[in-house]
């Protein structure tokens, strides 16, 4: 091997390690700045969500109606049907914007709302709470689990919601 052509392999290899290393640089600048420019999730964001989707449970709920206490576990199982759809857009939604939602019934948080509350006829269905008038059952809330998350904020909720 001539000292030229060693010269020539060692000056290609240092101009491809330069070339990688410009690369690397300018996906890393281009990652940064779209994590910089891009807003935290904020919490006007949370509210608005939270109060869609809670408007949603509360339209779920009304069109599910009244059935037999007897088959409460249906009604329990048609307002799950009814509110999956709303929950579902708000996902798709969310997910547009670089945000991802999750949403789930909380069936021990519902148990633990009924142990502690001086609610009386209610019932929990996988965390729905059914209310029993004379023999007649209704929904009357839930319990849930809520998420948002952009990669850099993170906000979980976990609540109950009752309506009359």
């Amino acid at each position: 091997m001539t000292d030229d052509h060693g010269q020539i392999l060692l000056l290609s290899a240092l101009v491809a390690c330069t070339c990688l290393l410009t690369r690397a640089a300018c996906v890393y600048a281009v990652d940064a700045s779209y994590s910089a420019e891009r807003p935290a999730l904020r919490r006007e964001v949370l509210d608005n969500v939270v109060w869609v989707q809670d408007v949603a449970l509360t339209q779920a709920a009304g069109e599910t109606g009244r059935c037999l206490w007897e088959q409460r576990t249906a009604l329990a199982d048609g307002f799950r049907s009814r509110a999956d759809l709303p929950v579902s857009s708000i996902e798709k939604s969310m997910l547009a914007h670089g945000i991802a939602y999750s949403f789930a019934f909380n069936e021990s948080l519902a148990k633990d709302f009924l142990d502690e509350s001086a609610i009386s006829h209610v019932e929990c269905v996988g965390g729905i709470l059914v209310k029993r008038a004379d023999d007649n059952a209704s929904v009357c809330g839930c319990a849930y689990d809520m998420s948002l998350a952009d990669g850099s904020s993170r906000y979980r909720i976990s609540a109950v919601k009752t309506w009359d």
